[in-house]
């Protein structure tokens, strides 16, 4: 589990934050102490999980972004996430938004299975 909670900051880090200026102060919370050990030491006895969380060091010594803060939260009062992926399927379904309809549709690049990869993107 701690190496996919580290790999999903990377890639959010990388997806989200091209779209935020240089030396962004991101707070990262999580639940998994682990993920955030690795974070904050910058390594971790993991080979697999030494890579992600090299790509992170890489990405603070570019300046992309700055950890401001790394927090813990306990499982049981991490909801927001499980909201996200537990909800039950909607009993009264919404039509697509009319406002939406004549929106611009954006271009996203295909991307390899290596994207998260410094360089890479």
């Amino acid at each position: 589990m701690t190496l996919w909670e580290a790999m999903a900051l990377l890639m959010a880090f990388r997806a989200w934050l091209t779209r935020f200026p240089l030396g962004l102060a991101v707070r990262i919370k999580s639940d998994s102490r682990g993920a955030l050990g690795a974070i904050l030491k910058l390594s971790s006895p993991s080979p697999l999980l030494n890579t992600v969380v090299r790509e992170i060091a890489l990405d603070l010594s570019s300046g992309s972004y700055d950890i401001s803060v790394l927090e813990h939260i306990p499982g049981v009062t991490n909801f927001f996430p499980d909201a996200l992926s537990r909800q039950p399927p909607c009993p009264d379904p919404k039509p697509f938004p009319v406002e939406l309809a004549t929106a611009s549709r954006a271009f996203i690049p295909a991307r390899t299975s290596d994207f998260w990869r410094a360089g890479k993107h």
